[in-house]
């Protein structure tokens, strides 16, 4: 894993959206944050969540979130974790 800083730190006063969420991308993957689409550079307005599907699915990879409450006990989540994705 590469680690490094995002390039844009969010500021939505001065226009500027963070890209932290590529630049996690970016490390998982090893490759350079600039590689990846900024895909939320103007606030999520121009369908950021669809530019980073159509991204990843172009490499052959997707996501998966789910909400947890926050009195979830940590082995639960893990334990749920683990049955929806055994490998």
């Amino acid at each position: 894993m590469k680690s490094q800083k995002q390039l844009v730190r969010h500021s939505p006063d001065e226009g500027l959206y963070g890209d932290c969420d590529r630049t996690c991308f970016a490390m998982i993957l090893n490759l350079d944050a600039a590689d990846v689409p900024h895909w939320y550079s103007d606030g999520g307005g121009s369908g950021g969540d669809a530019i980073k599907r159509g991204w990843l699915a172009g490499r052959g990879l997707t996501t998966a979130s789910w909400p947890i409450p926050g009195d979830v006990p940590l082995e639960q989540i893990i334990a749920q974790a683990c049955a929806s994705a055994p490998d």
